[in-house]
């Protein structure tokens, strides 16, 4: 009774983030993983089991292949994307990612997602719509609050489109995308 008492959620703790963001606020690794992970528990209320998180992962598993073809529309290959996300999907990095009860698929689906953003606004040459913004945002921001290896991945990312940005003299955009990681990383460290 101890021990599900413990790993369960039970009167009081239903949709109660605080012990959540504090468990997490005294560990290294962010919180939004743990906060979908509470959300799950709640709706299985007073019940412990290990498919609450393979779900959450099975999740963000679809959803980083509908990234992976998105990806390659970009590069108009829409049958190489098929082929990716059938390569992907059955490979052994793709299952322990699903399988192993943390937060990594999810870090992949947000590493991927960030890499799709980044494409499409150099695909569009370099110009960063208001939707980009927005979507810029959010990647960024949940990426960051999921796992923090997102940010060594972005700051390659970041790096390739500064340089990218500079060669094609676009100026303006460059201040643009450079304040909206700027805002972004503010956001997230106050939150985290």
């Amino acid at each position: 009774e101890d021990a599900k008492e413990y790993a369960t959620i039970g009167e009081g703790d239903v949709l109660n983030y605080f012990s959540v963001y504090y468990n997490q606020s005294r560990d290294v690794h962010p919180p939004f993983f743990y906060i979908l992970v509470h959300l799950f528990s709640s709706i299985a209320y007073g019940m412990f089991s290990k498919y609450i998180i393979f779900a959450i992962n099975l999740i963000f598993f679809i959803l980083t292949c509908y990234v992976i073809r998105k990806i390659f529309e970009v590069f108009n290959k829409k049958w190489l994307g098929i082929l990716a996300i059938i390569f992907y999907g059955l490979s052994m990095g793709a299952a322990s990612t699903v399988v192993f009860l943390r937060m990594y698929m999810m870090l992949t689906f947000f590493s991927l997602a960030y890499l799709y953003i980044n494409l499409s606004i150099l695909n569009n040459k370099l110009q960063i719509t208001k939707k980009d913004k927005w979507k810029l945002f959010a990647i960024v921001l949940l990426g960051f609050l999921t796992q923090y290896y997102f940010c060594i991945f972005a700051l390659l990312v970041f790096l390739f489109m500064f340089v990218r940005f500079i060669q094609k003299k676009q100026y303006k955009m460059l201040r643009k995308y450079i304040v909206i990681h700027i805002v972004t990383a503010i956001v997230g460290i106050i939150l985290f």
